[in-house]
């Protein structure tokens, strides 16, 4: 269940001034971005160590009190294009399904427009994903959890640098060959071959005297 949202307090004068500094208020039916500080893509204000999603406060002092079981839309057929805007004109309180479904058509809308490219503008195979954007996405990822992702970056240089190269055996008991793989790495690779190779003349003699009855 969703987390009911902050209700919006009345900021003092310094308050909003400090707000309205951080809006770039531009003409009336464009978009107003937020040039502070931003949480999950959506402008985010500190006031008296709380945090306040900036187009709600905007929404509450120009239009009124926004019901605690709605969430606000930055309304796509009214030309908003940022999820950081503050025009309280692009905005529509709705249902989290409502948000959820126009977001959608939004998405397939610019998709069927143009399928070679994608909704940031960028050239791609149609039916496929931006590769741009989706190295863009594990890029920021990796940055922001630096402790998480080191370890695994170091392991897949270390893949990188080994050579796998296959080698054909064959069994003693079955008579088949059998192909193991072999990391050339320095890790142990040799004992790990011939384990596999052990594990696989083990089930054979089994299978084999299990079909015999001996």
């Amino acid at each position: 269940m969703r987390k009911p949202f902050k209700q919006i307090p009345d900021f003092d004068e310094a308050g909003w001034v400090e707000f309205w500094g951080l809006v770039d208020r531009r003409g009336e039916d464009e978009c107003w971005p937020w040039k502070g500080y931003t949480n999950m893509g959506y402008g985010t204000f500190y006031y008296k160590g709380e945090a306040y999603k900036a187009h709600r406060v905007v929404y509450t002092k120009e239009v009124g009190p926004i019901d605690p079981g709605l969430t606000i839309d930055h309304v796509y057929r009214r030309g908003c294009r940022l999820k950081t805007c503050c025009n309280w004109k692009h905005m529509e309180p709705v249902t989290q399904r409502v948000n959820t479904i126009r977001g959608m058509e939004v998405y397939w809308e610019e998709k069927i427009k143009d399928p070679a490219k994608c909704l940031h503008g960028h050239d791609r195979e149609p039916g496929k994903a931006c590769r741009v954007c989706a190295v863009r996405a594990v890029a920021a990822t990796v940055k922001a959890n630096p402790e998480k992702y080191r370890p695994l970056r170091s392991a897949q240089k270390r893949k990188e640098r080994c050579r796998w190269k296959g080698i054909a055996r064959k069994c003693v008991v079955c008579g088949k060959d059998y192909l193991t793989s072999l990391r050339h790495c320095g890790q142990g690779t040799v004992a790990r071959e011939i384990e596999q190779y052990g594990k696989h003349v083990a089930m054979a003699k089994f299978l084999k005297t299990s079909v015999s009855g001996v």
